[in-house]
């Protein structure tokens, strides 16, 4: 994998139900971020990944590109 990039943290958030509800906890809240690449470090583990594009924009009706 040649160009991996690490999520801005600020990318990285959502509603926090903890105030309501101690146990309710997100995904958010819950996955941890790497700063780094390695998946011989990551062996057994689940990883979630993902890429900028616009096309979310589009299939809900916006434009492809607006937010970037």
């Amino acid at each position: 994998m040649t160009q991996w990039y690490p999520a801005s943290p600020a990318l990285w958030q959502g509603r926090d139900d903890s105030i309501e509800a101690p146990d309710a906890r997100r995904l958010f809240q819950t996955v941890t971020r790497s700063e780094t690449f390695s998946p011989e470090n990551w062996q057994q583990k689940i990883a979630l990944m993902g890429f900028a594009c616009g096309a979310g924009g589009a299939r809900s009706g916006g434009r492809a590109g607006a937010a970037g």
